[in-house]
Formats: C-alpha cells, structure tokens, sequence
C-alpha cells in the first residue's frame, strides 16, 4: 500500500507522478500529472520496492473507492482478468493499493 498525497503542513512533496495517459475503456487521469509524493510516500515504496510505474497503473486502471475522504484505488485479480481481456496485462501490479488523501 502507498500513501500517494498532497502536501501536509508537515510534509514536502518531493516528486510528481504520472504523465496524461489515456486507459482503454475511456478512463483519463490528467490530474496525475499534478500529484505529488511525499517524502512518506517516497520512503514506503522504497521500502517496499514499489516501482513509480506501479503506481501509475493503480491510478489508471484500478478499482477506485471513496472513503472517508480518501480516493482509494486497487488493482486486484477482477482488474487482472477484465484488463487482460482487453489487452493490458497488470498481473504484475496485482495486489497493489494507492491511497490519495
């Protein structure tokens, strides 16, 4: 799990993520462009040996959930198998969950 987020009072973000891609299925995230990780954030996927590209594919082709006041987004095995049948193959990013907050 990634903590994917704006900057806090405490918190500087320390790099931007994504580019504008465009998902099969008409899903576009333009805003990725605009999200910034926190040095949280940094520190847990290098931790967990996330790679960025992991992350870009939960944004754009993961189950997306509000919760709380947070977007959560999770690409598991329905995205897995829906995804492959389209074309993109995510077995690589399953099991992986972005939270943006």
């Amino acid at each position: 799990m990634v903590l994917l987020c704006s900057p806090q009072i405490n918190e500087v973000p320390v790099a931007t993520i994504g580019s504008p891609l465009a998902a099969p299925g008409g899903k576009r995230r333009e805003e990725m462009a605009q999200l910034l990780l926190t040095e949280h954030a940094r520190i847990r996927m290098i931790a967990r040996k996330i790679p960025t590209t992991a992350v870009e594919m939960a944004l754009l082709f993961g189950r997306e959930k509000h919760i709380r006041g947070a977007t959560f987004y999770a690409v598991g095995r329905r995205e897995v198998n829906w995804f492959g049948l389209n074309g993109v193959n995510l077995r690589r990013f399953e099991g992986i969950q972005v939270i943006c907050a």
